[in-house]
């Protein structure tokens, strides 16, 4: 989402800055409760000196429930950018959001959209936001019941979020291991001290109610917990070692009363859910690779080793922005036809709202 308007009344801004916004990610699930704008400058000399004494605090508000919250940040340095993050309550996403009338919009697809709005204000003399400016300004939520406050000046829209009452759903890959055993790998990237669940399934129509899965997993990465999901169909007998510098796990899955019917109507029957985690001091990243194999005691027969990954990042990125510095010379470009050469600067922002030059 990208929006741009003028410094407004505050004559001490030169005229011709405007200020862009970014939402990072317009759909807030439950799980992930934050709205994340980026805003930066255009059309602003860097090269004539450090702006960093004259710009101003952002202030990123939404109406939900009939109450405002807000966020606050200062742009910093050059192109002039921050991050302001807004974190909504967990009731709004169990009983849905009650908006303002003038923003009202129809429930998209089982989420309701929000509104987004800023504000520009001085930043005080120690160059911070003021927590409280004229009581409402800040990292706060105030009831639509408070005392009458100042007007506060002109707001501007960004744009629109979609907030959805559901968790954000995970992003799965369907590794087969034989004709029987299907493991669902996650996609999303992993830190380090974060789980990963992998989903242990047996194919539609298969008969196999007793088999060994063995494990063996990159250093660093351990398995935290084994979940049977229909204990009163299946027992396994976990034989798990981490001490050792790869991980390495022997599961030995027996069904009791084998349930042909569910399996038959589904494409897959979920047996076991396996949690990895990532250890904090492992120092990983990239992809690191687990391998699985079955073995048929019964049978006497094992099935070939399969190899599967999960992706650890030091880093959580929401998202990648590219900033051409000055709108002006792109909005002449239209108007004329002729080519120019605009300077773009990507920034990627983190988990917790710090940006990273790119290039």
């Amino acid at each position: 989402m990208l929006t741009s308007a003028p410094f407004g009344n505050m004559g001490k801004f030169p005229f011709n800055w405007k200020l862009r916004a970014h939402i990072l990610d317009s759909s807030i699930y439950s799980n992930r409760p934050k709205v994340q704008t980026l805003f930066h400058i255009t059309g602003m000399g860097w090269a004539d000196g450090d702006p960093a004494e004259q710009l101003p605090c952002v202030k990123m508000f939404a109406f939900p429930e009939a109450r405002e919250v807000a966020a606050s940040c200062r742009l910093q340095g050059a192109p002039g950018l921050c991050v302001a993050e807004l974190e909504l309550l967990p009731e709004w996403f169990s009983s849905g959001l009650d908006l303002e009338p003038e923003e009202e919009i129809p429930a998209l697809l089982g989420g309701t959209a929000m509104e987004l709005f800023f504000t520009l204000y001085p930043a005080d003399q120690a160059g911070q936001c003021p927590p409280e400016e004229d009581g409402r300004w800040g990292n706060n939520i105030h009831s639509g019941q408070d005392s009458p406050q100042p007007a506060p000046p002109a707001r501007e829209r960004i744009g629109s979020v979609v907030v959805y009452p559901t968790q954000d759903d995970l992003k799965w890959s369907l590794v087969s291991l034989d004709e029987n055993v299907v493991i669902s790998v996650p996609l999303n990237l992993v830190r380090e001290g974060d789980t990963a669940t992998f989903l242990v399934s047996l194919t539609s129509g298969s008969l196999a109610d007793h088999f060994t899965l063995r494990i063996k997993a990159a250093a660093g990465v351990t398995i935290t917990a084994v979940r049977v999901s229909s204990e009163g169909q299946w027992a396994v007998q976990e034989d798990i070692d981490n001490d050792s510098a790869q991980t390495t796990a022997a599961l030995t899955c027996v069904g009791h009363r084998p349930d042909t019917q569910s399996r038959a109507n589904g494409s897959f029957y979920e047996i076991l859910q396996v949690d990895f985690g990532v250890d904090n001091s492992s120092g990983l990243a990239g992809a690191q690779q687990i391998t699985w194999q079955v073995e048929y005691p019964v049978e006497d027969s094992v099935s070939e080793l399969v190899v599967s990954e999960i992706f650890v990042s030091q880093t959580s990125f929401v998202g990648i922005v590219p900033l051409a510095m000055d709108a002006e010379l792109l909005n002449t470009a239209i108007l004329t036809g002729k080519a120019v050469s605009v300077p773009v600067k990507v920034v990627a922002v983190q988990e917790d709202g710090a940006g990273v030059g790119v290039s």
